[in-house]
This record gives structure tokens, sequence and C-alpha cells, in this order.
């Protein structure tokens, strides 16, 4: 569905943020 598809790019971003050492994510 496509808010499956909203959750998983969110949760994408996270991670990456995260790797990238940034914790601040809306």
């Amino acid at each position: 569905t496509k808010l499956t598809e909203l959750v998983n790019t969110a949760d994408e971003r996270i991670q990456e943020a995260k790797k990238s050492g940034e914790g601040k994510v809306d």
C-alpha cells in the first residue's frame, strides 16, 4: 500500500540520518 511505502521511505531516511550522525529527523 502507499502508506507502507511512505513508512518504509521515512524509515530509510531515519536510518541514513543515523549513519550520518544526525539524530534529528522529524
